[in-house]
């Protein structure tokens, strides 16, 4: 038997998310109008975290039924996300869907607070592709304001305590607002145990505008730096690079 999500729920997954796939390499929209004027097109699928019966992907015994149609067992996603998830248990997991479900609620409360100025902002390309994996990525942001991550301090310390790594800090010196937010993220990397091994100045005009983020491997954990940064319509580069082992950051003008 089934523990299926009502129709209430459901809706509210999807409401909660703004009806885009909560896949954060995605972000589709799933609702559109249909040619009859009374009814919409709607392409989202109400997927379970933990699976909804025995046999299916990531099922866990110890949840309860009412735990299984909550909503906080469900993730919004378009019907090719929810295929994907269920395609690899352990490459898709628990955690990883949690994170999707959080980047994008989040994404989908600033939309509210600050609604798009131009098409131009709604671009989101993967951050890290390991496919493409030599290519530069970007994520824009058109609103030049003071950049925080006050936001998700505390799931980004969280989510990092569980890869302590090596890392640098790179930013143009000289500008108040680079220092502010490049203090922020410095703390919140260190208080999740990760060890700083250069806090480096350069001149304003060595960096692009942004953050650049550096890694010598793609995994879970750069993609989820990735993400959250993008999901504060922080502007985000992504590079993969063979020249060094530690997590490099460079913080550049702000657009």
């Amino acid at each position: 038997m089934r523990d299926d999500f009502t129709k209430t729920n459901k809706d509210l997954m999807a409401k909660r998310v703004g009806f885009k796939c909560s896949n954060p390499n995605c972000r589709k929209v799933t609702i559109g109008p249909s040619i009859d004027e009374e009814k919409t097109v709607n392409v989202g699928v109400a997927a379970h975290v933990k699976a909804a019966a025995v046999g299916g992907k990531r099922y866990d015994p110890n949840q309860s039924s009412k735990e299984r149609s909550s909503i906080e067992n469900g993730i919004w996603l378009c019907q090719t996300c929810a295929k994907l998830i269920d395609s690899d248990e352990q490459k898709y997991s628990c955690d990883l869907l949690v994170e999707w479900k959080s980047l994008s609620e989040n994404e989908a409360a600033l939309d509210v607070e600050n609604p798009p100025q131009s098409n131009s902002e709604n671009i989101f390309i993967t951050a890290i592709n390991p496919v493409q994996s030599q290519v530069a990525h970007t994520i824009v942001n058109l609103k030049p304001s003071q950049r925080t991550i006050l936001p998700i301090k505390a799931r980004l310390i969280e989510r990092l305590k569980l890869s302590p790594q090596e890392y640098q800090l790179h930013l143009s010196s000289g500008d108040s607002e680079i220092e502010i937010l490049a203090k922020e993220i410095d703390q919140a990397f260190k208080e999740a145990g990760w060890e700083n091994t250069g806090f480096i100045y350069n001149l304003a005009s060595f960096y692009p505008p942004g953050i650049t983020i550096e890694v010598n491997e793609v995994n879970e954990i750069n993609q989820f730096i990735a993400d959250i940064f993008h999901s504060l319509r922080l502007t985000v580069t992504a590079n993969k690079t063979h020249d060094s082992k530690e997590f490099r950051l460079y913080i550049g003008p702000n657009n």
